[in-house]
C-alpha cells in the first residue's frame, strides 16, 4: 500500500502516555507517541491470483517510471485513492498541473510483465480533485478523487471491475482485506512484483484510541491489524507498507459474498507489520456525500 507509514512529511515527537492495556487491538501497549508515515506495500501478504482483485489499481509516476501509490475503481471513469499520494507533485518531477505526469494501471497483476489485460489512462493533478480540507499534518480527510480523461472498459475483462462502496446498511463479513504492491518490510528497499493481499482484522475505536490517542480521529479514520489474542509474540502481522498508500482496506457482504465492499483506503500508520501500531486508513462511509458530489458520471 504507497502509504503514510511513519516517513512521511509529518515527524511529531510529542511524547505522551496511553492505557496499559486494550481488549482487541494489536498487542503491546505502548507509551510512547510515534510519527506517522505513508504506507507501501503489504506485510506478512500472500500473492494473488490474476483476476482476485480486479478494482486495484497501480498508481504510476511517468517521468519516474515507478508505481508509488495505488487505488480503487468505483466505475469506469473514477478511481478512489489516498490524497496524500498525489499532493506534491513536485516529489515525482511533475512540475504542473496539465501535464499528465501519472497514470493508473487497471487489470495490473504482475509488474514485470504484460498480461494483454491491463488497461491504462494518463492523468494529470488538474484530473485530481483532492479532499478541500485534507490536512498533510495530522491526514484527516486523507481522500482523493481521480477523474479519467478516458473509461476504462469492463467488458469481457474480468481482471478490470469496480468496487461498491460501504453500505451502512449492509453488514460485512468478519474478515477484511488490503492488497498492494507496497514493501513487505519496513526495511526493504523494492516492492513485490506481483499484488499481494493480506488478512487483517478492523479494529474498534476504543482500540485504535488506546493505541495512537489523539493522532486517532474515529470520525474519519479505521484502523485495522491482528487483534492481541492471535499475536503469540509475533514480531510481525499482516499489513500495510509504503507504497500501499491508496489502496483498498474491503470486505464481502455477508449475505452476499460474490460482493466486496470498499471499507477504508490505505493513509498511515508507524514501521509496518509492527504489531502494537495497526494501520490507519480513511474511512469511507464518512466521505460517501463528498464522493458523491465530485465523482465525474460513468460514461
Amino acid at each position: 500500500m504507497g502509504s503514510l507509514r511513519i516517513n512521511s512529511q509529518v515527524f511529531s515527537c510529542i511524547f505522551f502516555l496511553v492505557p496499559l492495556f486494550f481488549s482487541c487491538g494489536l498487542g503491546i501497549p505502548v507509551n510512547i507517541r510515534r510519527p506517522r508515515q505513508i504506507r507501501a506495500k503489504i506485510v506478512g501478504g500472500n500473492n494473488s491470483v490474476p483476476g482476485e482483485f480486479p478494482f486495484v489499481v497501480n498508481i504510476e509516476s511517468i517521468n519516474l517510471n515507478k508505481s508509488f501509490c495505488g487505488g480503487a475503481i468505483l466505475d469506469n471513469v473514477t478511481i478512489l485513492t489516498a490524497a496524500h499520494c498525489l499532493k506534491n507533485g513536485s516529489t515525482h518531477k511533475c512540475d504542473n498541473e496539465v501535464d499528465d505526469c501519472f497514470r493508473i494501471v487497471a487489470g495490473e497483476h504482475n509488474l514485470s510483465i504484460h498480461e494483454e489485460h491491463e488497461q491504462i489512462v494518463n492523468f494529470s493533478i488538474s484530473d485530481v480533485v483532492f479532499h478541500e480540507n485534507y490536512s498533510d499534518f495530522n491526514h484527516i480527510n486523507d481522500i482523493a478523487l481521480i477523474n479519467l480523461k478516458k473509461p476504462v472498459n469492463f467488458t469481457g475483462n474480468l481482471h478490470v471491475e469496480p468496487i461498491l462502496l460501504a453500505d451502512p446498511q449492509v453488514k460485512y463479513c468478519p474478515r477484511s482485506y488490503i492488497a498492494g504492491w507496497g514493501r513487505t518490510t519496513s526495511n526493504s528497499s523494492y516492492g513485490p512484483i506481483t499484488l499481494q493481499h493480506a488478512l487483517v482484522q478492523i479494529l474498534s475505536d476504543d482500540d485504535c484510541h488506546k493505541q495512537w490517542g489523539h493522532d486517532y480521529y474515529p470520525e474519519n479514520m479505521i484502523c485495522a491489524g491482528t487483534p492481541s489474542s492471535q499475536l503469540k509474540n509475533r514480531r510481525l502481522v499482516p499489513d500495510s507498507c509504503y507504497g500501499d498508500s491508496g489502496g483498498p482496506l474491503m470486505a464481502r457482504g455477508i449475505n452476499d459474498t460474490a460482493k466486496w465492499y470498499l471499507l477504508g483506503i490505505v493513509s498511515w500508520g508507524y514501521l509496518c507489520g509492527d504489531p502494537e501500531y495497526p494501520g490507519v486508513y480513511t474511512k469511507i462511509v464518512t466521505y460517501l456525500d463528498w464522493i458523491r458530489e465530485n465523482r465525474q458520471s460513468a460514461r
